[in-house]
């Protein structure tokens, strides 16, 4: 099984929250989202084009530290080769 933390995204490596250094395109009340964006309801180019998240609530803070993920172990990898069948007419 593997964990993911769709925070590392939000993020761009280890003790950093990407989306979070770039100045805000939206509203925030606290953590909620204070109202849809402009953008958004008229359906109009994001103004942050390096953001690669857009969220209604916010998780996490630009210092907070990023949450372990990884493989939540023991794994097995299996491998094979995919032979296609010949059928009875060719």
């Amino acid at each position: 099984m593997v964990r993911s933390e769709w925070g590392w995204h939000m993020g761009g490596g280890p003790g950093k929250h990407r989306d979070e250094q770039l100045p805000a395109d939206v509203e925030w009340v606290g953590s909620a989202l204070a109202k849809w964006p402009d953008w958004l309801v008229n359906h109009e180019p994001r103004p942050s084009k390096d953001r690669v998240t857009f969220t209604t609530w916010r998780h996490w803070r630009k210092d907070d530290a990023l949450k372990p993920s990884g493989l939540i172990g023991p794994g097995l990898l299996r491998y094979g080769t995919i032979t296609p069948l010949k059928s009875e007419s060719q």
